[in-house]
């Protein structure tokens, strides 16, 4: 549950469950605008009022699954999110270590899951590949 004291210094403060360490990332300011003129705490309660988090991250996985939906996207997911960033970071440059930490995993399952993805690091294997061409072959002299 993101409550407004998560919030300060345009960044947001997490706690990551998967290797329990804490996480502070930077906000887009057009994000901090916006998330400063919600009113409520919690920031994304429920309708019902509830603050059990089951329900509230029931209710936001619904409405963001409407929202793909209207969009086209097919079999879109809340977690959809998560594996856009960790790419998106990867392709940047990030190294696997600093997306677990975003994430909350193990450098290794960023690897596992991830790293297919990444069309840069593709694209340095084929590089590296292409410069083992180009070293001198070994020939037999007499």
């Amino acid at each position: 549950m993101i409550t407004r004291d998560r919030i300060r210094d345009g960044r947001i403060f997490l706690y990551a469950t998967k290797n329990k360490r804490h996480v502070t990332l930077p906000l887009p300011a057009d994000l901090q605008k916006e998330l400063e003129a919600i009113t409520t705490d919690p920031l994304f309660p429920s309708p019902e009022g509830s603050t059990r988090p089951e329900t509230v991250s029931d209710y936001w996985r619904d409405q963001l699954i409407k929202v793909f939906d209207a969009a086209g996207i097919k079999g879109g997911h809340p977690h959809r999110f998560r594996h856009s960033l960790a790419v998106t970071m990867l392709n940047s440059g990030s190294s696997t270590e600093d997306v677990a930490l975003v994430l909350g995993n193990s450098p290794a399952i960023v690897a596992k899951y991830y790293s297919a993805f990444v069309q840069s690091r593709q694209d340095r294997i084929d590089r590296e590949i292409q410069k083992a061409w180009m070293k001198p072959k070994l020939v037999r002299v007499k």
